[in-house]
């Protein structure tokens, strides 16, 4: 199993450069989205964006979204 972090600025492609790596793999995925929980009614523009993410995503990876702590998330992963 590999694991992959990709780190960097808010829109610099991050969830684009991920998503085209996990597909190339051939492997199954679990793509762990991090990022507050969006709201509509307080910021559209977020929950426009996450929902352009969750369409993009295919349905046969695993998609875990969470807002909390990424070591916590890590330690859920299945061990090899």
């Amino acid at each position: 199993m590999s694991i992959v972090l990709i780190c960097g600025p808010v829109r610099s492609g991050k969830s684009r450069l991920a998503e085209g790596l996990a597909a190339a793999s051939g492997l199954p995925v679990i793509y762990l989205a991090t990022g507050p929980k969006p709201d509509p009614e307080t910021d559209p523009e977020w929950a426009e964006r996450v929902q352009q993410h969750r369409q993009r995503r295919p349905s046969s990876w695993q998609t875990w979204e969470t807002g909390r702590d990424l070591g916590a998330e890590l330690q859920k992963l299945p061990q090899p």
